[in-house]
């Protein structure tokens, strides 16, 4: 033990000392002689037990037992010694929490060793209850956690339950009130979803529940809110918005359903949705005004034949644009014009230095004009692999104009590389260029099935000098068998893995261990989504290389 005394005469310390080194408990003695140096000390060391003389001359023994409590906290062990005792003041110093209370003319090794020892098993036991007691009080936290979260979400799909929804909708009409703009709602209902419960069972069914989920927050920003109001049926609330605006995200959000593809027992069970939009009256809603209004636009759209929306006007009226924006990508294939690119750049993280650039796709101006959207329905009309093609070669031609010692980024989908022969590909890359400064990136989840079929044309990719690039890795469908076959040069951290990084130690954890994957089939990092500089020093503690994102500003 580390012992402090605090005592005005110089005899009783050392008598004090004599004692205390004779219990062989000992192993260090610091000495002061006043209040106000024994105090200084207790605030520059740690002691595992003091003994305060109740007489001293600058304060009494009470005063510094408070204050030395102050500092060190109430599991700080402190024996008060006198040189005479009152029948009163044992009793007052320990009911102020000093563990023992002894006269110096009675001292002796003997009781000195007992009472240091009776001093330190009550200060373990202090200890463990505290610990103990902490650990309920965690315990507790997470239980009323888990609590209001049954109170306000789902519990499938974790998404916001009617009670939830009902509070977003307080919050979104004070923020819709203050910028005077639109709240919409938009209804939606998956297509013959008892279908899929009746033929597959429910555990699919709930499967397909948390994978719409999953596209549905993806669809939406992090103003808006959805919420699982019934068995199949989803309510989005879309802030702060212009109605034609709200139109474009139905649209996103029906064709986002049917990129779900959910495999059971060899089936493929596709999915589609059909959607209602409506206005909301922000001077008197509530949640069943909502769903009521927005309803009756649903019905439409089932009654017209699924997989379509329907808003509410003064009448329903079935929502056309989404042929017109069929129409305009099928025109942009045919006069190779209306696919336009634009890049982001790839810093090296500690320098910020720009170390390349990926070339991204943006479709014909109006509701299509987003890739996500513009490739969704080139796979509704299965003209997916050549809207891509046209795609890449905007990008190739794209990198024409750019520094040759950069590294160029440009996207692909799988089933493009299996639909074009490997030499007509690599012709459009410019011979004046270095293939090595390409790199191609294939989404993994965009891979279906077995990825051992990609494997020979990815060799031959490899064999030319381009990179490969595995993106979206950590989206939440992983597969260790794409890393393995295909042995990218680089694998890309999905964004929701990356923002909030800084304050998530799960998403540390994961990408702590996509790290040592990475590492053991010698890829480098990417890290998309960097939004904030305190994420990006996050990164860069965990020597993480690259990264791109918002941080730097939009696509260009």
């Amino acid at each position: 033990m580390k012992i402090l005394i605090i005592d005005d005469d110089k005899v009783a310390r050392t008598s004090l000392k004599r004692d205390l080194r004779n219990t062989k408990l000992v192993s260090e003695i610091v000495e002061a002689e006043t209040a106000f140096a024994g105090i200084e000390r207790f605030k520059q060391e740690s002691f595992d037990c003091v003994l305060l003389d109740y007489n001293l001359p600058d304060k009494e023994g009470a005063e510094v037992l408070q204050e030395l409590f102050s500092i060190g906290g109430e599991l700080i062990t402190v024996i008060t010694i006198t040189g005479t005792a009152s029948e009163t003041l044992p009793e007052k110093m320990l009911e102020a929490g000093a563990a023992d209370f002894l006269v110096k003319n009675e001292i002796n090794t003997q009781i000195l060793e007992r009472t240091l020892r009776f001093a330190l098993k009550r200060k373990q036991f202090q200890e463990k209850s505290e610990e103990k007691l902490r650990e309920l009080t965690k315990q507790l936290e997470i239980s009323n956690k888990s609590l209001e979260e049954l109170a306000y979400h789902d519990p499938l799909t974790k998404l916001l339950n009617r009670r939830g929804m009902e509070e977003a909708l307080g919050r979104a009409v004070n923020h819709v009130t203050r910028s005077n703009q639109e709240l919409v709602v938009i209804l939606m209902d998956l297509d013959n979803f008892k279908h899929i419960n009746d033929r597959f069972g429910h555990t699919s069914g709930d499967v397909v529940l948390k994978e719409t989920a999953i596209v549905l927050e993806a669809s939406l920003r992090p103003i808006d809110y959805v919420a699982r109001i019934g068995g199949d049926e989803f309510l989005l609330l879309i802030t702060v918005t212009t109605f034609e605006e709200a139109i474009k995200v139905a649209e996103r959000v029906r064709t986002a359903t049917k990129s779900i593809k959910v495999e059971s027992q060899s089936n493929v069970i596709e999915i589609t949705s059909s959607v209602g939009v409506s206005r909301v009256d922000i001077e008197t809603p509530t949640l069943n005004d909502l769903i009521s209004k927005s309803q009756h636009a649903l019905h439409q759209s089932k009654a017209s034949g699924k997989d379509t929306i329907t808003y509410t006007g003064d009448e329903p009226v079935l929502y056309q644009t989404r042929v017109d924006g069929e129409k305009s990508i099928t025109e942009a294939i045919r006069n190779g014009k209306g696919f336009t690119v634009v890049k982001q750049a790839i810093y090296s993280l500690s320098t910020e230095h720009i170390s390349g650039y990926e070339f991204l796709s943006r479709g014909p101006k109006g509701i299509f004009e987003n890739p996500d959207d513009f490739f969704r329905i080139s796979q509704e009309k299965n003209i997916l692999s050549l809207v891509d093609h046209q795609c890449f070669r905007a990008c190739v031609d794209a990198c024409k104009k750019m520094d040759g010692n950069l590294a160029f980024h440009i996207n692909i989908f799988p089933s493009t590389i299996l639909d074009l022969s490997m030499p007509n590909l690599l012709e459009l890359l410019p011979e004046e260029t270095v293939k090595e400064a390409f790199c191609i990136e294939i989404s993994e989840q965009q891979i279906i099935g077995d990825p051992a079929y990609l494997k020979e044309r990815i060799k031959v990719l490899r064999d030319s000098g381009i990179k490969i690039a595995l993106d979206d890795l950590g989206f939440g469908r992983s597969c260790l068998e794409s890393l393995l076959f295909l042995e990218p040069h680089i694998i890309k951290i999905d964004k929701k893995r990356i923002f909030g990084i800084s304050d998530d130690a799960e998403k540390r954890n994961m990408l702590q261990k996509l790290i040592k994957i990475a590492e053991a089939i010698e890829a480098k990092v990417i890290a998309e989504g960097i939004e904030n500089r305190k994420d990006l020093q996050t990164l860069i503690d965990m020597k993480i290389e690259y990264g791109q994102g918002f941080l730097w500003g939009e696509p260009a």
